[in-house]
């Protein structure tokens, strides 16, 4: 019994800093507590200034609209240092203040940009639909709304594959009704 517990003791004190970590890396962006190194942006020049040896032409119209429409809800879309994510986490959408981080490390990438970006206002149009500031997310997926939150991952994946599909659900959401993300999804 004396081993079980120590083991169980061992245990907790690796894994608990290690999650600790990541959490504590989160509630920094989530609190808004991080300001080193976070700039807010507001179109596609503000990207273009903190990567000026990178092109982002092909992308710079859709992701200016992006912007424009998550700016109706209020939503604020950040450029932070990768110290505030844990590993491999590209970009996060804060259901609690409504802000978009997205992480400096992977950015200069324009594929990468315009992906994240999508994937997070999909996420935000889900927030739309449970009722923003809610701190829920819905899911908007096969031509309906549901509710229940139960893989809201699937949709925002599809969506950032799909240039429109983040846009027509934001602008569903911004007339309060299906509209938009139903005709994107017939086409």
């Amino acid at each position: 019994m004396k081993k079980l517990f120590s083991f169980l003791i061992f245990s907790l004190t690796i894994s608990l800093p290690v999650n600790a970590f990541h959490e504590g890396k989160l509630s920094c962006l989530y609190t808004r507590w991080c300001r080193n190194n976070v700039e807010r942006i507001k179109n596609i020049n503000d990207v273009k200034r903190e990567f000026p040896n990178y092109n982002y032409d092909n992308i710079a119209d859709e992701f200016n609209q992006l912007i424009n429409n998550l700016k109706r809800f209020r939503v604020k879309v950040f450029l932070a240092d990768k110290k505030y994510f844990p590993e491999k986490t590209i970009g996060i959408y804060n259901v609690k203040n409504n802000n978009i981080y997205l992480n400096k490390k992977y950015m200069h990438n324009e594929v990468q940009l315009i992906r994240t970006s999508r994937h997070e206002a999909w996420h935000v149009a889900q927030d739309c639909k449970t009722g923003i500031r809610s701190g829920s997310l819905g899911i908007i997926l096969n031509q309906k709304y549901i509710s229940e939150a139960v893989d809201y991952e699937r949709g925002a994946i599809i969506a950032s594959r799909n240039k429109g599909m983040a846009e027509a659900a934001l602008e569903s959401c911004y007339t309060n009704d299906n509209i938009h993300i139903i005709r994107y999804l017939e086409d």
